[in-house]
């Protein structure tokens, strides 16, 4: 995977990066705190997941696990030069997850690719690590999937206003709990 699909893809994960729950913080090396059970809760927990990235690269790179389906470009063995952005870069709080809704329950696979072709992970127009067999199974009802707009604020020490924060996660239910496969900002989609 490269830098610039994996700062792209965790951007929306690091805007959303700041997201979280009013109740969650402090959250950091808690693997308790994510939540699995629906479309909409593994959303937060992405949020959440991402805050840990900004704050503790180390501890993401442990509990990603929890949130990230296993075909998921976020579970590449060989990300550590994409996070080493991270360790220099500051700090961000989710200071308030504002809502999370499904927009699309088993979406096509028109639509999935439609949203991977717009999302960061996208490289030269593709998204290899997802394959086509694996895309049309989800598309299929084979596997339940959705996507899951999630809203939040978070803090960063530089601004004086909390930033708002709109993101898209394309989540799948494997060995029965949703995870994330990929996420995007507002901006990664339409």
């Amino acid at each position: 995977m490269n830098r610039r699909q994996f700062l792209a893809g965790a951007s929306a994960g690091l805007a959303v990066t700041a997201a979280g729950c009013t109740g969650a913080v402090p959250f950091l090396g808690d693997a308790d705190q994510y939540d699995t059970d629906d479309p909409e809760a593994v959303a937060e927990s992405w949020a959440l997941l991402t805050e840990t990235l900004w704050n503790d690269p180390d501890t993401w790179l442990e509990q990603r696990a929890n949130v990230f389906h296993s075909r998921s470009a976020r579970m590449d063995d060989d990300i550590e030069q994409d996070i080493a952005f991270f360790r220099n870069n500051g700090e961000r709080t989710v200071k308030e997850i504002v809502n999370s809704n499904t927009t699309v329950r088993n979406p096509t696979p028109a639509q999935i690719r439609e949203f991977l072709l717009s999302t960061a992970s996208a490289s030269d127009g593709r998204y290899e690590y997802l394959s086509d067999e694996f895309i049309n199974r989800l598309g299929s009802e084979e596997i339940e999937s959705a996507f899951v707009d999630v809203r939040f604020q978070t803090d960063v020490p530089a601004t004086e206003e909390p930033i708002a924060i709109e993101a898209r996660c394309l989540v799948a239910v494997e060995d029965g709990e949703w995870q994330v496969l990929e996420a995007a900002e507002e901006s990664g989609f339409s």
